[in-house]
């Protein structure tokens, strides 16, 4: 959860921004993580990196679902019925059930999160072509 803050916080920074390189990002987001980690458990920036390179695709594939079910207006419909709908609809896509809840909680409020099921860069799928 740590380092989808950091990653939130630098990432989203409005003075740098998207114009950041990323190593530059990565350094940022370390040093967040560092100065906010009490679990004594050290994480080296390709760890960090890594880490979120392999949960982001699952995160991105589990959100564009909740937009597109969120979108068709399900009458009757709770914030829970659409999150249990959610975790039906990725386990029947990947075969496997959605271990990244806790992260997309941290981003799914986020303006770029809740932007069309397109904006969100790479899917599973695209990533494993």
């Amino acid at each position: 959860m740590l380092l989808a803050k950091g990653w939130l916080q630098i990432s989203e920074d409005s003075i740098t921004g998207s114009q950041q390189r990323d190593k530059e990002l990565w350094r940022r987001i370390t040093a967040y993580y560092e100065k906010s980690n009490t679990s004594n458990i050290a994480r080296t920036q390709a760890n960090l990196k890594t880490h979120w390179h392999y949960m982001n695709p699952f995160a991105v594939a589990f959100n564009q679902m909740y937009i597109v079910l969120k979108s068709q207006h399900l009458s009757g419909w709770s914030e829970d019925d659409l999150k249990r709908a959610t975790f039906e609809h990725y386990h029947a896509r990947y075969g496997a059930d959605f271990r990244h809840e806790h992260i997309w909680n941290i981003v799914k409020n986020e303006q770029k999160w809740k932007g069309s099921s397109t904006a969100f860069g790479e899917s599973m799928s695209s990533s494993n072509t």
